[in-house]
């Protein structure tokens, strides 16, 4: 059974060849990314600030639907770190709307834990700049004891 088609006991058994298409995963991903596209120009429409650029985009990729990322989004976990909030993306990303809607789209079904702490990699690259071991103003210089006669 190719990537196409539905998969499923029930679906193998009862649902023709074009059923099974039509519930397959491309035609599934394509009518969903139709429905946002929609959506997005709907918004465009009442003055929500979604560029011609983000529009293009969608319309570019309607029907390249990558099924085995879809399937790890689906049924696997993923483990995405940032140093900065949400709220700071703004500022990386040139494109509101497509920083909203990236944000939208990761945290749809995700567990967010907030750490503050020491960023590990921070640390890493810090120590590796500095090179091994304590810097020397850190040096500790230990007393002697002088012999007597």
């Amino acid at each position: 059974m190719s990537d196409e088609r539905w998969t499923s006991p029930l679906g193998s058994r009862y649902a023709s060849p074009a059923m099974q298409r039509l519930w397959g995963g491309p035609h599934r991903i394509g009518l969903w990314r139709r429905i946002w596209l929609a959506l997005a120009e709907a918004e465009r429409e009442l003055a929500l600030p979604i560029t011609e650029e983000a529009l293009a985009q969608m319309r570019a990729h309607l029907d390249d639907a990558d099924l085995a990322a879809a399937a790890r989004y689906e049924r696997r976990s993923m483990l995405i770190t940032a140093n900065q909030p949400f709220g700071e993306w703004g500022k990386i990303f040139p494109d509101q709307a497509m920083t909203l809607a990236s944000i939208d789209r990761l945290v749809h079904h995700a567990t967010i834990l907030e750490m503050n702490v020491e960023s590990y990699r921070r640390r890493e690259a810090l120590d590796r700049k500095r090179g091994r071991g304590r810097p020397a103003t850190h040096a500790t210089i230990k007393k002697t004891e002088k012999s007597e006669d």
